[in-house]
């Protein structure tokens, strides 16, 4: 049976349903902002000048315990054996290992306790993103079909839910949309052709920085500007999945 292909979706449609997601997200944002200001300890001015309202650090303590005691722990990573048989085993055992040892790498890399920033996200979202990109430039090819890596070949980054929003079917994930801000000239320094307009975006300008991700495409957003990339606004992507 031959693969459907699946049709391209317009940049403008992308970004209009992304919209539309976080307008809806707006009460759990607005949840997550005040529980962001408790944990900071944000002062509260009262209506009355003689009274000073105080705020006990129990919720600090609280988070601050379950992040300390979630990094002293041991990361436990369990592939399961696809059979019974020795050999089997021995693979799900080797592939373990090697996760194990993608997160470490990780962490050298990004210089970040990753497990740590779960903990937190965890506790103050109750929800915890981790975001897997492959880094095809780090994958050589030499004579012979060998392939030699050159850097990290795989990227683990923990997001914050506060930027993000997403539509299951049955489920499964559809549509992931990321919105956080940036500034104009880290935009530029990757993507020197969008955001041309210096007076309306000055290098020190925040930007809503948008990515959109479906099953099969994947496109990015300065502002509202679509982001082209190899020419192409809305690309494809072979991870097959979000």
């Amino acid at each position: 049976m031959s693969e459907r292909k699946t049709k391209p979706a317009k940049a403008d449609e992308l970004y209009e349903r992304a919209d539309a997601l976080f307008d809806e997200a707006s009460g759990r944002d607005a949840l997550w902002d005040r529980l962001d200001d408790l944990y900071a300890a944000e002062s509260v001015a009262s209506a009355d000048p003689q009274v000073q309202l105080v705020k006990m650090p129990f919720s600090t303590n609280v988070v601050d315990l379950v992040v300390d005691l979630a990094s002293a722990q041991e990361l436990s990573i369990q592939v399961p054996a696809a059979s019974e048989s020795k050999k089997d085993a021995e693979r799900a055992d080797a592939q373990e290992g090697w996760l194990r040892a993608l997160v470490r790498a990780n962490e050298r890399l990004q210089r970040r306790n990753l497990v740590s920033q779960m903990a937190y996200l965890g506790t103050q979202r109750a929800l915890v993103v981790l975001k897997t990109l492959f880094r095809e430039e780090a994958v050589g090819e030499e004579e012979g079909g060998e392939f030699t890596l050159q850097g990290l070949p795989v990227l683990l980054q923990v997001r914050d839910p506060r930027h993000m929003v997403w539509d299951e079917v049955a489920g499964d994930l559809s549509f992931v949309a990321e919105r956080w801000t940036r500034k104009a000239r880290t935009i530029r320094s990757t993507y020197p052709k969008v955001l041309r307009d210096r007076e309306k975006w000055p290098d020190d300008a925040d930007v809503d920085w948008t990515e959109v991700w479906t099953r099969t495409q994947v496109a990015y957003f300065a502002g509202e500007e679509p982001v082209k990339v190899a020419g192409l606004a809305v690309r494809p992507h072979r991870y097959g999945c979000i």
